[in-house]
Protein backbone atom coordinates (compact mmCIF):
# COMPACT_ATOMS: atom_id res chain seq x y z
CA UNK A 1 0.00 0.00 0.00
CA UNK A 2 2.99 2.78 -0.90
CA UNK A 3 1.51 6.39 -1.05
CA UNK A 4 -1.45 5.12 1.56
CA UNK A 5 -1.85 7.18 4.64
CA UNK A 6 -2.83 4.70 7.44
CA UNK A 7 -4.34 7.17 9.44
CA UNK A 8 -6.79 8.38 6.59
CA UNK A 9 -7.20 5.79 3.96
CA UNK A 10 -7.06 2.27 5.84
CA UNK A 11 -9.56 0.80 7.77
CA UNK A 12 -9.45 -2.30 9.56
CA UNK A 13 -12.15 -3.96 11.25
CA UNK A 14 -13.15 -7.44 12.50
CA UNK A 15 -16.73 -8.61 12.95
CA UNK A 16 -18.33 -12.19 12.95
CA UNK A 17 -15.46 -13.89 12.42
CA UNK A 18 -13.71 -11.77 9.80
CA UNK A 19 -11.23 -9.85 9.69
CA UNK A 20 -12.10 -6.53 6.20
CA UNK A 21 -9.90 -4.69 5.21
CA UNK A 22 -10.33 -1.52 2.74
CA UNK A 23 -8.00 1.28 1.67
CA UNK A 24 -8.39 3.93 -0.70
CA UNK A 25 -5.89 6.64 -1.63
CA UNK A 26 -6.09 9.67 -4.16
CA UNK A 27 -3.39 11.75 -5.56
CA UNK A 28 -3.90 14.62 -7.48
CA UNK A 29 -0.45 16.15 -9.71
CA UNK A 30 -0.93 19.29 -11.43
CA UNK A 31 1.62 20.78 -14.18
CA UNK A 32 0.84 24.26 -15.56
CA UNK A 33 -2.74 23.95 -17.58
CA UNK A 34 -2.55 20.05 -17.20
CA UNK A 35 -3.58 18.04 -13.88
CA UNK A 36 -3.68 13.91 -13.67
CA UNK A 37 -6.11 12.62 -11.25
CA UNK A 38 -5.35 8.74 -9.99
CA UNK A 39 -7.54 7.49 -7.49
CA UNK A 40 -6.48 3.54 -6.68
CA UNK A 41 -8.96 1.43 -3.86
CA UNK A 42 -8.08 -2.17 -2.41
CA UNK A 43 -10.76 -4.24 -0.30
CA UNK A 44 -10.43 -7.62 1.25
CA UNK A 45 -12.39 -10.04 3.93
CA UNK A 46 -10.20 -12.80 5.23
CA UNK A 47 -12.25 -15.39 7.63
CA UNK A 48 -10.21 -15.34 10.91
CA UNK A 49 -8.98 -19.15 12.01
CA UNK A 50 -10.64 -20.73 15.30
CA UNK A 51 -9.18 -19.34 18.45
CA UNK A 52 -8.27 -15.93 17.13
CA UNK A 53 -8.39 -13.32 19.53
CA UNK A 54 -10.08 -10.37 18.19
CA UNK A 55 -9.57 -8.13 20.71
CA UNK A 56 -5.84 -8.70 20.64
CA UNK A 57 -5.33 -8.30 16.82
CA UNK A 58 -2.67 -5.49 15.95
CA UNK A 59 -1.36 -3.89 12.79
CA UNK A 60 1.74 -1.93 11.78
CA UNK A 61 2.23 0.62 8.89
CA UNK A 62 5.88 1.57 7.63
CA UNK A 63 7.35 1.85 4.19
CA UNK A 64 4.24 1.07 2.60
CA UNK A 65 3.99 -2.25 4.01
CA UNK A 66 0.49 -3.20 6.24
CA UNK A 67 1.57 -6.16 8.73
CA UNK A 68 -2.12 -7.54 10.38
CA UNK A 69 -1.00 -9.82 13.52
CA UNK A 70 -4.00 -11.91 14.60
CA UNK A 71 -2.94 -13.84 17.75
CA UNK A 72 -4.64 -17.22 18.13
CA UNK A 73 -5.32 -19.63 20.84
CA UNK A 74 -2.43 -22.31 21.42
CA UNK A 75 -6.40 -24.62 22.97
CA UNK A 76 -8.75 -25.78 20.74
CA UNK A 77 -11.80 -25.82 21.62
CA UNK A 78 -12.96 -29.23 22.43
CA UNK A 79 -15.49 -30.86 20.32
CA UNK A 80 -19.26 -30.89 21.48
CA UNK A 81 -21.55 -33.80 21.02
CA UNK A 82 -25.06 -32.91 20.78
CA UNK A 83 -28.26 -35.07 22.14
CA UNK A 84 -30.85 -35.75 19.84
CA UNK A 85 -34.29 -35.34 21.93
CA UNK A 86 -37.54 -36.91 20.73
CA UNK A 87 -40.59 -34.18 21.14
CA UNK A 88 -43.53 -35.29 23.76
CA UNK A 89 -46.23 -37.44 22.59
CA UNK A 90 -43.91 -38.73 19.59
CA UNK A 91 -44.73 -42.56 19.36
CA UNK A 92 -42.64 -43.20 16.44
CA UNK A 93 -38.51 -44.86 17.92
Amino acid sequence: MPGADPAKDVDISVRYGQLTIKAKRAERKEEGTSSEFRYDSFYRSIPLPVGAKEDAIEATYSDGILTVTVPVSESETPEKHIEIKKPAGNRHN
